[in-house]
């Protein structure tokens, strides 16, 4: 009987498990404490101790966690036009679109043609020989506005190169009206150019970057 009684008791002993929790002892440190409990604001087992299960892992923020990245904005920038998108940057400064199909355009500029100073961009250049085909059907601008070519013509009345006269359009005053030539029918005359123009032996210039420029052909 005594032994039956020992090992009984031996049994209740190994499944003994006291739980701690809520018991308020007053502690220290954690050592203060029973087993699996620690001493949080000086009570074991309080928040923050052995079972409290709170996710805290430092690496997963909540929604207002100071290492958030910022929402990337991806809202079209405000200068972005479609005429960006879809036009060559042909005239730097100043210009207008004379062709319909965008192949030619009058851009203001100071330029000098002797040294090349030319101000078309956009893989763009002044047009000359080789682009007769898209100087028909321009819409030159009007006012007091003169865009030259590299064309020169020599007579008024018939086409013929030469130096007396810078072909090209515009609204100008100080335009002659000129034979069909390159496909160009107005010019200026190098003898008497418009105020900002200089012309003759086959140069040219324009001393200001407005009222005035040249036709660039892309």
């Amino acid at each position: 009987m005594k032994v039956i009684l020992f090992f009984a008791i031996l049994a209740c002993a190994s499944c003994y498990n006291p739980n701690y929790v809520g018991a308020g002892f007053v502690c220290r440190i954690d050592s203060d404490c029973p087993d699996r409990l620690t001493c949080n604001a000086s009570t074991c087992g309080g928040p923050g101790a052995a079972g409290d299960l709170s996710f805290s892992d430092p690496d997963m923020k909540g929604d207002t966690g100071p290492d958030l990245l910022p929402a990337r904005d991806l809202s079209r920038p405000s200068d972005l036009t479609l005429a960006d998108a879809a036009s060559p940057a042909v005239c730097p400064g100043a210009g207008v679109m004379v062709r319909g199909d965008g192949k030619v355009w009058a851009c203001d500029a100071m330029f000098n043609m002797k040294v090349a100073d030319f101000p078309c961009g956009g893989g763009s250049h002044v047009c000359g020989s080789g682009d007769e085909g898209e100087l028909t059907g321009l819409n030159c601008p009007g006012g007091d506005t003169f865009y030259a070519s590299k064309f020169f013509g020599k007579k008024a009345d018939m086409c013929m190169d030469g130096g007396s006269f810078l072909l090209g359009c515009g609204g100008s005053s100080m335009l002659v009206t000129v034979a069909t030539c390159h496909n160009l029918k107005q010019a200026i005359q190098c003898d008497s150019p418009p105020t900002n123009w200089t012309c003759g032996g086959m140069d040219a210039s324009h001393s200001k970057p407005d009222h005035g420029g040249v036709l660039c052909c892309l």
